[in-house]
């Protein structure tokens, strides 16, 4: 008898879902369902659009919404476009909104990078970013090699395409693009990955497997995702993948700098301009961007 009415329950309350579900599916507002909270709301309507679905619950928010999460997750987004709250936030109080040690263990990935640093680490490497950004020896080596870069891969790539009536995917290209050019201001290496063939990236399918993983870390109880971890099963064991796919790529890089350094008339590279001496006069920081074959 009690099992029947069990049953009997667990139905009710299904088909009360999925008749709440089906009332409020094409409504771009956010549902607060019992236990799973905006989570499914946010997910269906932000699918295909999430762009569009974020810029609409601002407008129709007074410009600032709170997405809670599943209750067990702890997750919680705060979106804005207040220019006041941007200001506050970002400028005239921005010691007050520090990320946190929960936030620097979900993003372990990045380490210690401005991403996830706080308090004088933070202003450090902002500083340096900043000072970099503001050279114009930078900026014009920016123009040069993503110049180089359209001309030499991107237009390449749409000509075959073209010619061959080939289908491509624009977003990918885009990735391809942004990889390789921050890849030779960063580490002073050309994967050329935006070349004909598009042939697949070791690094690049690390970091997507990285990003999929740490958006999940937010939705899955800390518990879980720790145990995964230390289990190395699930979605945490690719993310121990990732992370040696990338380590040994840097180890490789530190490798042939050092090779370079040691042996620097070697006719088989050639160098990208130091951009990092004109950068700041503290010799410390003075890096000689590593060569390319």
């Amino acid at each position: 008898m009690a099992l029947t009415e069990a049953s009997i329950g667990a139905l009710v309350a299904v088909y009360l879902i999925i008749w709440f579900w089906i009332l409020n599916r094409h409504k771009p507002h956010l549902t607060n369902w019992p236990i799973l909270g905006m989570l499914p709301s946010f997910l269906i309507n932000a699918a295909t659009r999430v762009h569009d679905y974020i810029t609409y619950l601002l407008q129709t928010n007074g410009h600032t919404v709170t997405i809670d999460g599943p209750w067990f997750s702890n997750f919680s987004l705060v979106f804005t476009s207040d220019p006041e709250n941007v200001h506050y936030i970002l400028s005239k109080n921005f010691a007050n909104f520090n990320k946190g040690n929960d936030f620097k263990e979900i993003f372990e990935f990045l380490g210690e990078g401005i991403l996830v640093a706080d308090g004088d680490s933070w202003k450090m490497q902002r500083k340096l970013s900043h000072s970099l950004f503001k050279n114009s020896n930078f900026l014009s080596l920016v123009e040069t090699c993503a110049a180089q870069k359209v001309r030499d891969g991107l237009f390449k790539i749409l000509d075959h395409a073209s010619e061959s009536g080939l289908e491509v995917d624009m977003q990918d290209l885009c990735q391809r693009f942004t990889f390789d050019v921050a890849c030779i201001f960063m580490l002073g290496v050309d994967l050329n990955s935006l070349a004909l063939g598009l042939a697949e990236v070791p690094l690049t399918r690390a970091l997507d497997d990285v990003d999929v993983i740490l958006l999940s870390r937010h939705f899955k109880p800390e518990r879980l995702w720790k145990l995964q971890r230390w289990l190395q099963v699930g979605a945490e064991k690719k993310a121990l993948k990732a992370a040696k796919t990338f380590n040994d790529f840097i180890y490789h890089q530190i490798a042939l700098k050092r090779e370079l350094i040691n042996n620097r008339k070697s006719s088989r590279l050639r160098c990208y301009t130091d951009y990092f001496q004109k950068l700041t006069k503290n010799k410390r920081l003075e890096l000689n961007v590593a060569c390319v074959e």
